[in-house]
């Protein structure tokens, strides 16, 4: 029996890890542990927001380190009376960042014709219930 179909309650420790790095490299997270190994370009959709850099780390619930960081947002500025302002985008650089609690989550890897779509504007809202915090 594979240790993918073996109950977890009959598993050795040993088993488990084995198991776990089984699931690592050939399920869902088998996306992000290949952008971990060849240092590629994510590119991260959250609230309003999009965060684009090197995955350094990640776990099994998807906290993440990323490294050499954009964050990519677009702001509606106040109108004056009767005039419709047209939205900015804007945009930083972080050195190092610690995403935590990642709901939802798009991960792909970047080229250079992506990385210049990363910074067009930002029309979608995707709900992303995560914390951002520089390191």
């Amino acid at each position: 029996m594979s240790l993918l179909n073996k109950p977890k309650s009959e598993i050795t420790p040993e088993e488990l890890q084995k198991r776990e790095e089984e699931e690592f490299n050939t399920g869902p997270h088998s996306v992000l542990m290949q952008s971990v190994k060849n240092n590629t370009q994510v590119l991260i959709h959250c609230h309003n927001k999009k965060v684009m850099g090197h995955m350094k780390a990640f776990d099994r619930h998807c906290d993440m380190v990323l490294e050499n960081v954009k964050e990519m947002w677009t702001e509606v500025p106040k109108s004056r009376k009767g005039k419709k302002s047209k939205p900015v985008n804007k945009d930083h650089y972080i050195s190092k960042m610690f995403l935590v609690e990642t709901w939802s989550l798009w991960s792909c890897r970047t080229h250079s014709s992506l990385a210049n779509r990363a910074s067009s504007p930002l029309s979608e809202h995707t709900p992303c219930p995560a914390k951002t915090r520089p390191l």
